[in-house]
């Protein structure tokens, strides 16, 4: 320190002393810009307290994730972890011995629900920090970094429901083409014909008849199929669009139910083609529906300009087909009136019919051929929605030479059955129409009838595993599986 000409101290620096710590001070403030850009990049905020001094601090972005205003300081302990929703998480407590003392320092990572002090929404947040111990063990200081992560629990929480719902769709796709292929096959098994041919040609246009239902479902996001396209599509396929005039509202026909009506207008459009008003130079259809009172559609299927029309000596597959599919499936009927100049159909489609508005487990396991003898004369129940299915189940246990009974497309006929005939065994789908067929099978078991569930699933609920004493019949059925779950239900029934 040296003196001035006025007497005043003055304040000497060596040579390049005053540059240096200005040059410090400056990349000081540089480090400290650089971390608070950090910490806003990251989205943490940084907080410190020493418990003895009552000493605190806390960046702006943890003020901005907290919902405390800065203009007031720190919150207060007290304040801070009365946002704080999980009263589990283990956090320091002054004054008051936390580990073993000599312990200097501890580190901590807790995910937990807090309350933004502004909104009062609820956030999820990660902490992570030190704690500082004195001589007692007694916690000291802590520092560390919270952080939101309210958006990253959201994206895992949907990726989890996405995830979720994939595996439920692939699910719901291979059981629908069980379905398929089990209807599919219920088709080549009832179609009767004189010849190979006519034979190739009935199965052909009744399967391009799924077909096309599919597509109108598919059209439709399956959430249900026109009745209007339906129709045009069966008519359209025989050439028919120009003699036939349609009328009715916009119906839409509910995605269970597209299929069954699907061939419904199938069979009737190829029995025009073949016998009626398509097969003949003059002949035209008019076909009307109309929504019921009670629910439900009824449709007018009228036939003109044809000559010498009379009622068939007896029923084909296709007239069976309809009966059994508006009878069983569908909860409906069809009154016919044979005219000389056309036929005249009056079909009811039941309130299941039609939508309302417009639009873990085990693998079923294979089975091999075996000896039906044992099986013969066994009263077999059956329980089926899909009407086909019940038809072509029906003809194979008629083949193995058991007596059906029934069938049953939902709960409450099957119990009935159940109570008022003798049955030896039972043939149970798993899903009557969205609706679980649990109860039925816990009526057989009181009675200590054997039976087994019929799926389209690859896996079957717990639920479904417990209760059933048998092997699982998969869709789509053949004999042979058929007989040796028959066989199997018959030695469980001698058994007993």
């Amino acid at each position: 320190m040296s003196k001035g000409h006025d007497g005043d101290p003055k304040i000497a620096f060596a040579p390049g002393q005053a540059g240096g710590r200005l040059e410090c001070s400056a990349q000081r403030s540089t480090e400290a810009e650089y971390l608070r850009m950090l910490q806003e990049v990251a989205g943490l905020g940084v907080y410190f307290r020493n418990f003895k001094t009552g000493e605190s601090f806390w960046s702006e972005k943890m003020f901005e994730i907290r919902g405390f205003d800065p203009r007031y300081g720190v919150p207060s302990l007290e304040q801070s972890r009365s946002t704080i929703l999980d009263s589990d998480h283990v956090l320091p407590i002054p004054n008051r011995p936390a580990v073993e003392p000599g312990t200097k320092e501890k580190s901590f990572f807790i995910v937990m629900r807090a309350r933004h002090a502004q909104t009062n929404r609820e956030i999820w947040l990660k902490s992570k920090g030190l704690i500082i111990f004195d001589a007692d063990g007694s916690p000291e200081t802590v520092i560390g970094v919270q952080m939101d992560v309210n958006a990253e629990l959201n994206t895992k929480n949907k990726i989890r429901k996405i995830k979720k719902r994939q595996i439920m769709l692939a699910r719901e796709v291979d059981h629908r083409a069980k379905n398929i292929l089990a209807t599919a096959l219920s088709v080549v098994r009832l179609t009767q014909a004189e010849n190979i041919d006519d034979f190739r040609s009935a199965v052909e246009h009744r399967i391009s008849a799924l077909a096309r239902a599919h597509s109108v479902l598919a059209d439709q996001s399956w959430s249900g199929a026109s009745l209007r396209e339906l129709i045009q599509g069966e008519i359209s396929a025989f050439d028919g669009t120009n003699r036939c005039s349609l009328h009715g509202p916009d119906l839409v026909i509910a995605s269970t139910q597209a299929q069954a009506v699907s061939l419904i207008l199938h069979e009737l459009t190829t029995n025009a083609a073949k016998y009626g008003a398509l097969s003949q130079p003059a002949g035209a259809i008019r076909i009307s529906w109309s929504e019921m009172k009670m629910g439900g559609v009824l449709i007018e299927w009228s036939e003109n300009g044809c000559q010498n029309i009379v009622a068939p000596s007896r029923l084909g597959f296709g007239s069976r087909l309809i009966a059994a599919t508006l009878g069983h499936q569908i909860g409906g009927e069809i009154k016919t009136l044979w005219r000389p100049e056309g036929v005249l159909h009056e079909l009811v489609l039941g309130p299941a019919a039609l939508m309302a508005t417009p639009p873990q487990q085990r693998q079923a396991k294979a089975s091999a051929v075996v000896n039906s003898g044992s099986i013969r004369g066994s009263r077999v129940l059956i329980v089926e929605d899909e009407a086909l299915i019940a038809l072509s189940l029906n003809e194979m246990l008629r083949d193995a030479g058991c007596v059906s009974v029934g069938p049953a497309s939902n709960v409450d006929e099957a119990l009935s059955i159940i109570e008022n005939n003798i049955i030896d065994m039972a043939l149970i789908d798993l899903n009557l129409n969205g609706e679980s067929s649990l109860p039925v099978a816990h009526a057989l078991r009181s009675r200590r009838i054997p039976f087994t569930f019929v799926t389209g699933y690859n896996y079957i609920t717990e639920e479904f595993n417990l209760i059933c004493p048998s092997k699982f019949l998969k869709k789509p059925i053949i004999q042979s599986e058929l007989n040796e779950i028959l066989s199997i239900m018959t030695k469980i029934k001698n058994s007993s």
